[in-house]
């Protein structure tokens, strides 16, 4: 191939597709580009199951945490605790506040909606997709 690495994904990296997904001409493999959601960074990858997950508008909590009424923690009230295991449904983002991943979301539980944080500022996850 003709093109240079630009940087390699992580682990729980959260992307974007903005273009694709298609087919290239030797060895059939589906692409797509992307953008992360952390830093902005655009480029095509080959999906492969085992690497690269379909996003998923459900995510479930990992452990309680508070769901705000905005998106800057420090800045904001309690709507609510969700509780482990509780279901939710983004309804926008995700998107860096304070060194976290934040998203809006609406709990499927009782239609609570406000944001909440899937990566923390130490880099563990509290929501899985």
């Amino acid at each position: 191939s003709s093109s240079s690495s630009i940087r390699q994904l992580e682990a729980g990296d959260l992307l974007k597709v903005s273009e694709g997904p298609r087919e290239e001409g030797c060895v059939p493999e589906v692409r797509v580009k992307l953008r992360s959601t952390s830093d902005g960074v655009v480029g095509w990858v080959v999906l492969q199951e085992k690497l690269v997950k379909r996003w998923s508008e459900s995510y479930k909590c990992l452990s309680a945490q508070p769901l705000h009424t905005s998106s800057k923690p420090e800045e904001t009230q309690v709507v609510r605790q969700l509780a482990s295991a509780e279901v939710l449904e983004m309804l926008e983002g995700p998107l860096e506040e304070s060194g976290m991943l934040r998203m809006k979301a609406k709990a499927k539980k009782d239609g609570s909606i406000g944001w909440t944080t899937i990566r923390d500022k130490s880099g563990k996850l509290l929501l899985s997709c």
